[in-house]
């Protein structure tokens, strides 16, 4: 009789620990270069005057709403 197998797509084994761990560090790579980029442009737009946010068409309060309108 034959035996069925589950395929997994990576194991407790240090091989596939190994395999899967540079793909889940780019992952963490992106997620930490996204979550720069966004704290530079909220301090970009937080260190604009009134004047100049309002020639943008902003308020403070609109400030992170805006950055992180994908996100939220």
């Amino acid at each position: 009789m034959a035996k069925t197998t589950t395929h997994r797509p990576y194991t407790a084994y240090p091989v596939g620990f190994v395999g899967i761990l540079p793909q889940k560090l780019r992952i963490l790579q992106n997620r930490v270069a996204t979550a720069r980029s966004s704290v530079r442009r909220i301090r970009a737009y937080w260190l604009m005057n009134d004047n100049e946010l309002r020639a943008r068409g902003l308020k403070r309060e609109d400030i992170i709403r805006l950055v992180l309108a994908d996100v939220i």
